[in-house]
C-alpha cells in the first residue's frame, strides 16, 4: 500500500539521503532526493510527492525560507523538518509556518516511521474534510424538489413552490347574542367558541320564560 506514496528527502548530506531512502523503500515508499533548495522545488513541481522530509540548514536557500516558499504554492503538502543543529524555539517556529512536525538527527528508525504515517494519515483527512464540505456546499445550493398539491382541474406538477388550497373563509358571527347552535353561543369572542352553555335553551323556549319572568 505505501507503494503510492511518493516522499521526497531533501538533505546536502548524500549519506543521510541514502540512509533515509534505503529505511523508506524497504517499506514500501517510492522515494526520491535531492541537496539544495532549488533543487527541491523542481523536484516537487516535477514529481508531486505527498511528503517531504526537509533538512533546516541547506545551502542556498535556507530549510524555514523553502518551507514558506512550498507552502505558498502547496499548502495541503506535508513537511517534516529534520535536523541536526536546531534548537526548540526553530522547531517551534517551523510548525507555526506549515511544518507538520519536526524530528532530530541522527534519525530513529522507528520515530521516523511513525511520524510519516501520521502525516500521511493527516493528508487524508484533511483532504476527505475538504471533500465532504464540498459536497454538502453542492447539497445547499440545489432546490430540493416540491410537490405540488393537486388542485380540481389543475394537474399537479413537482417544480416550483408548493400551492396550498386556500383556507375555507369562517362563517360571520351572528349579530344576535342569543341565536346559538347546539349549546355553542356564535358570536362569542374567539377565545369563547366551544364553550357550552350548562344548560341550554332551546331559542322557543326563552321567550315564554322570559315572559314569565315578567310577571
Amino acid at each position: 500500500m505505501n507503494q503510492s506514496f511518493h516522499i521526497l528527502i531533501v538533505d546536502d548530506e548524500d549519506a543521510i539521503q541514502r540512509t533515509v531512502r534505503g529505511v523508506l523503500e524497504d517499506e514500501g515508499y517510492r522515494t526520491s532526493s535531492v541537496g539544495d533548495g532549488n533543487e527541491a522545488i523542481g523536484a516537487i513541481r516535477q514529481n508531486k510527492p505527498d511528503v517531504v522530509l526537509l533538512d533546516i540548514w541547506l545551502p542556498g536557500l535556507d530549510g524555514i525560507q523553502l518551507l514558506c516558499d512550498i507552502k505558498k504554492s502547496n499548502p495541503d503538502l506535508e513537511i517534516i523538518m529534520i535536523s541536526g543543529h536546531a534548537n526548540v524555539h526553530t522547531a517551534v517556529q517551523a510548525v507555526k509556518l506549515g511544518a507538520f512536525d519536526f524530528i532530530e538527527k541522527p534519525l530513529s528508525r522507528e520515530h521516523l516511521l511513525m511520524t510519516l504515517a501520521r502525516a500521511l494519515e493527516h493528508r487524508r483527512l484533511v483532504r476527505e474534510n475538504r471533500e465532504l464540505r464540498n459536497r454538502i456546499m453542492e447539497a445547499g445550493n440545489t432546490p430540493a424538489p416540491v410537490f405540488r398539491t393537486a388542485l380540481p382541474g389543475v394537474p399537479a406538477d413537482t417544480g416550483g413552490p408548493a400551492v396550498l388550497p386556500a383556507a375555507r373563509p369562517q362563517r360571520a358571527a351572528s349579530a344576535d347574542p342569543q341565536a346559538q347552535h347546539g349549546g355553542v353561543w356564535a358570536g362569542a369572542p374567539l377565545g369563547d367558541q366551544g364553550r357550552t352553555d350548562p344548560h341550554p335553551v332551546a331559542p322557543r323556549q326563552r321567550h315564554p320564560l322570559r315572559q314569565h319572568r315578567h310577571r
